[in-house]
């Protein structure tokens, strides 16, 4: 889809966003999206297998398709270029990879309980009420009892 010029400008377009980033990169020819060419951020999860996670794409193709125009600030009408974007891929394929790398423990950030407070005796008991206490204000799902 698209001519070829219109594809060339939109590789030139993202070879050159990751020259000036000095980003290390390959180029795969052939596998760009059906109306113009990508970026690819590719991870590896826990056993090495690569998966195409983040994208971002330079589109030339649409706007000329569909004949899109805006109104430049000097009053002319221009051409404008899409920029398709998914930070994470599919998102399940996201959270898939982060659950199996991480095997379910997950940074303190994102974990669902972020901790306990387990007195190991008696005495310790009294102390563990004072912490859950300060952090009951941040963490304030419920405290269970101590």
């Amino acid at each position: 889809m698209g001519s070829d010029a219109i594809w060339e400008a939109a590789t030139n377009a993202l070879i050159g966003a990751l020259e000036r980033k000095g980003w290390d990169y390959t180029v795969n020819e052939g596998d760009g999206a059906f109306y113009g060419p990508k970026i690819d951020l590719k991870i590896k999860d826990a056993i090495g297998r690569t998966w195409q996670c983040s994208t971002i794409q330079c589109d030339f193709n649409l706007p000329d398709r569909f004949d899109l125009q805006y109104v430049a600030a000097g009053g002319e009408k221009e051409r404008p270029i899409m920029v398709h974007r998914a930070i994470f891929g599919s998102l399940e394929r996201f959270f898939g990879i982060l659950v199996e790398s991480t095997a379910g423990d997950f940074p303190l950030w994102l974990a669902p309980v972020q901790m306990k407070l387990l007195p190991v005796t008696d005495d310790a008991r009294v102390f563990c009420k004072v912490c859950a206490a300060s952090c009951a204000p941040v963490y304030s799902d419920g405290l269970q009892e101590l």
